[in-house]
Formats: C-alpha cells, structure tokens, sequence
C-alpha cells in the first residue's frame, strides 16, 4: 500500500574532510618552516600559511562533496586529498607569483 522508505545513507561530518586536508596544510608548513629553519629567512612560513590556506578549504569541501556522493572509507580521505590540494597549491602560488611579477614590472621595476 505504501512505497518503502529509502535507506538513510550515514552522515558525513565536514570535520572529517577537514581533517584530511589538514593533514596536507600541515605537511606544507613543515616542509617550509624546514626551509625557513635552514635558510634564516622566516618569511616564506607567512607566505606558506596564505597560500595553502584556500587550497586547504577548497580540499576539504571537494573531499567532502565526493566522500558524500560514493560510499568510501574516510581512511581513503587522506589519499584522496592530496593530488586536489597539490594541485590547487601549485595554481594558486604560480598565480600570485605572475600577479607580483606583473606588478613589479607594471610600476617599472
């Protein structure tokens, strides 16, 4: 007489993709707070946590979109985030880098 109710599917909390994002970002930090540690020059710490701070927000909600469309483990999480947040890193530091460029050479440097 009445149509069956669908299977609820489990939630997915965001923290969850959050998390493996953050996994990522932090590799990144490290990986420039060695360079900053060897190198004397600590600037490059700030620039590391601008940059791969939208790669790490944008990672963690496409982590999250595709996590809520298949039926992954969230172990598979921190795999999957990687090629999306190297990816975006590397876009958006070549941007910023040819955006600097084009201002220095704009106001004649």
């Amino acid at each position: 007489m009445y149509a069956p109710l669908p299977e609820a599917r489990p939630r997915i909390p965001y923290a969850t993709s959050l998390a493996a994002a953050s996994v990522w970002y932090a590799a990144l930090v490290a990986g420039y707070a060695a360079w900053a540690l060897k190198s004397g020059e600590w600037q490059g710490i700030i620039g590391a946590l601008l940059t791969g701070l939208v790669p790490w927000l944008l990672t963690s909600l496409i982590v999250w979109l595709i996590l809520r469309a298949t039926n992954v483990g969230w172990w598979v999480l921190i795999v999957l985030a990687l090629p999306f947040f190297f990816v975006m890193w590397f876009m958006i530091s070549l941007f910023a880098g040819l955006a600097i460029a084009a201002l220095f050479m704009m106001n004649g440097g």
